[in-house]
């Protein structure tokens, strides 16, 4: 609580500097909220995959996509920059427009289609669960995903479709110029 206390003197001093005290107060308030102002957060989605070719999915049973979990450090709206093996920067102003598993669930999915065709991929959580009763799971877990200081994308994930042994792979990208854009297109 700020308390202020009116001098009273000849020539009705006090009120002059209790208006000066406060105008430089505020002045300064002023000033040091410019000084603290952030720049404006910038809002990102994953990009869809490039088009490929349909792969014959005859005698292929569907599958049923589940969500793609993430490790707890990726659970936030703040994009990941690794400073090294085990330093994480989150920028807070370049953020995830969609919660990023569900952003990753949907790329998938959309992988997926465009190589099996849409009446072959369904993905859990979606509602109605019209799943065929032969489709076989997918699950996804993400180990790793993360930028580079050098603006380099890194993924590590396992999957396990059905009751297979789970299997594990590490890709690597590097982003086409030196913007955010890019690097979330990696």
């Amino acid at each position: 609580m700020i308390r202020l206390a009116v001098v009273s003197g000849k020539g009705g001093t006090g009120k002059t500097m209790l208006t000066a005290a406060l105008a430089g107060s505020l002045k300064g308030s002023l000033v040091l909220a410019a000084c603290g102002t952030s720049p404006a957060s910038r809002f990102y989605v994953l990009p869809s995959p490039p088009a490929a070719a349909t792969a014959s999915a005859a005698g292929a049973p569907p599958l049923r996509l589940r969500p793609v979990r993430l490790p707890d450090y990726l659970a936030r709206p703040a994009m990941a920059v690794r400073q090294g093996d085990s330093e994480i920067r989150y920028l807070d102003a370049s953020r995830w427009a969609e919660p990023l598993d569900d952003g990753l669930t949907r790329i998938l999915a959309l992988a997926l289609a465009e190589r099996l065709g849409d009446a072959r991929v369904y993905r859990s959580g979606q509602g109605t669960d019209s799943t065929p009763a032969e489709a076989q799971s997918l699950r996804v877990e993400v180990l790793r995903l993360d930028n580079g200081p050098d603006g380099s994308a890194q993924l590590e994930a396992r999957w396990q479709l059905g009751s297979r042994p789970w299997q594990r792979e590490r890709f690597r990208a590097q982003a086409g110029g030196p913007d955010r854009d890019d690097a979330v297109a990696a």
